[in-house]
């Protein structure tokens, strides 16, 4: 479905399937954990190339948090699902984009000043608490 328009399309397929739909626009700001940022990483150098204003937002916690509480709820412990020391800015600085990391609300409104103006990519690393996702996880269940 092609976007002519800023909000002109608004997906809630799965963080993969974001990221490379909204390489696929004009301006756009995908919201994506950090797990599935890491499957579609790449996806910012095609960004570059074609000088697209993309701002990507990576919530990170450092895990893959979602299958980490299903394998708790089964009663195993968190296997391969630890996504520690992965620096978004650096790479993005690597594939040609501009990263910034912000740990509060603050720090993101600053980030976020002049995005109309950017001719660019920009990727946001948004460092956030993974304890979140405790409430919401209940009997092996995510609501």
């Amino acid at each position: 479905m092609p976007t002519r328009h800023p909000r002109g399309r608004v997906s809630a397929a799965a963080g993969p399937c974001r990221a490379r739909t909204a390489v696929g626009t004009a301006f756009c700001a995908p919201l994506i954990g950090d797990g599935g940022f890491a499957v579609t990483a790449t996806e910012l150098r095609t960004a570059v190339a074609r000088r697209l204003r993309l701002t990507v937002m990576v919530f990170c916690d450092g895990s893959l948090n979602r299958i980490e509480l299903k394998q708790r709820a089964l009663g195993y412990g968190g296997t391969a699902t630890r996504l520690d020391d992965i620096d978004l800015v650096a790479l993005a600085g690597a594939m040609g984009c501009d990263g910034v990391r912000v740990t509060s609300a603050a720090e993101l409104e600053k980030a976020t000043t002049g995005l109309a103006t950017r001719t660019g990519p920009l990727l946001v690393e948004a460092c956030i608490d993974p304890a979140q996702y405790e409430a919401q996880f209940q009997g092996g269940v995510a609501y």
